[in-house]
């Protein structure tokens, strides 16, 4: 596993309070990566990193809403630490396209794509 250890490599997961989006970032800090958990609900990210922090690696959470470019441009500091970027925050609402609004298609497309982006950009910054 050596070949594919991250030891001294950052890794930033956006949507790390929940789902896969953890999942990776636990992953990563199994494979020796320090973790940047970036996610809404701080409170989960949270649990997030203790569970990271308890299994001897080195973890940090950021409060990151990926659609909002200020939100963003306040991270620049673990921006620049970051090596790796998960692109991992997504949205879905639970209704056929019939029942769904122009509202909620745009918070799927801002938050599944748009910030995919903004993210990817800044990062390359």
């Amino acid at each position: 596993m050596e070949r594919w250890s991250l030891n001294g490599k950052v890794a930033l997961v956006t949507g790390a309070s929940s789902g896969l989006s953890a999942h990776y970032a636990s992953v990563l800090a199994t494979a020796g990566a320090d973790v940047i958990v970036a996610a809404r609900r701080e409170s989960v990210a949270h649990q997030i990193r203790d569970s990271i922090l308890a299994a001897g690696r080195k973890c940090r959470t950021a409060c990151l809403g990926v659609v909002d470019g200020t939100t963003i441009a306040a991270l620049r500091p673990l921006l620049d630490e970051a090596d790796i970027l998960v692109n991992s925050a997504g949205v879905v609402r639970d209704a056929t396209a019939l029942d769904q609004s122009a509202v909620d298609w745009d918070a799927i497309i801002d938050t599944n794509l748009k910030a995919m982006f903004l993210m990817s950009q800044a990062c390359a910054r």
